[in-house]
C-alpha cells in the first residue's frame, strides 16, 4: 500500500459520509413536507409512502416517528 492509496480511500470515505448525510437530510425534508401537506388538508394522519415505511433504516424510522408525534399537535381541530 502506498500513501496515495490511503488518500483515495479517505476521499471515498468522505464521499460516502457526505452522501449518507445528504440522504438523511433528504428523507427528513420529505417526511416534514408530507406532514406539512397533511395539516391544511385536514387528514387524520400523515400519509407516508409504503416504500418509506418499509425501509429498514433506524434513522428513517426515527424521522417518520418524529413527524407522526408532531402531527397531532399541529393538525387543525
Amino acid at each position: 500500500m502506498q500513501a496515495r492509496d490511503l488518500i483515495v480511500v479517505l476521499q471515498g470515505t468522505q464521499a460516502a459520509a457526505a452522501n449518507e448525510l445528504l440522504l438523511q437530510q433528504s428523507r427528513t425534508l420529505m417526511a416534514t413536507r408530507l406532514r406539512l401537506l397533511a395539516e391544511p388538508a385536514g387528514n387524520d394522519a400523515v400519509l407516508f409512502p409504503n416504500e418509506m415505511l418499509a425501509e429498514d433504516d433506524p434513522g428513517l424510522r426515527e424521522v417518520v416517528q418524529g413527524q407522526i408525534s408532531i402531527y397531532p399537535m399541529t393538525a387543525p381541530s
